[in-house]
């Protein structure tokens, strides 16, 4: 497959967060509606999907734990958003065009709780920061 970059869909974007509760009420007061909470092993998080018609997913991240790959980011932004998400069909097409501009991997590939144990990546670039791709159903 020849990837391209319209071949990535924005999916969401990942907002971390110290206060899960706090930060559910406030994009519930912004007309969102709120998944369940799922507990990611994987990620060492809480994570809530709010969704509002039409529009992309807010992924809130609140880490359990100083261990969390994403608990770093509380104590640089506190709170708000930090990856933005994009569905992909071919994820290791995608990394290997992504590596070509030079973004690379932060982690493996592994499954995301949160989206029906689909694989994410995210992937890190000085132009881009941080960007999560999720792998499409098939």
């Amino acid at each position: 497959m020849h990837t391209r970059l319209h071949d990535m869909r924005l999916h969401h974007i990942g907002v971390i967060t110290g206060n899960l509760e706090g930060s559910m009420h406030f994009y519930t007061s912004l007309g969102y509606a709120a998944s369940a909470i799922y507990a990611d092993p994987m990620q060492k998080a809480r994570i809530v999907l709010m969704q509002r018609a039409h529009e992309p997913l807010v992924e809130l991240i609140a880490p359990d734990s100083p261990d969390s790959p994403a608990a770093s980011w509380l104590q640089r932004i506190t709170v708000g958003p930090y990856h933005t998400c994009y569905e992909v069909d071919d994820l290791e097409a995608m990394v290997a065009f992504l590596r070509h501009h030079r973004l690379f991997p932060v982690i493996k590939p592994v499954p995301a709780v949160a989206f029906n144990m689909r694989r994410i990546v995210f992937m890190w670039g000085e132009s881009s920061g941080l960007l999560e791709l999720l792998e499409a159903l098939p």
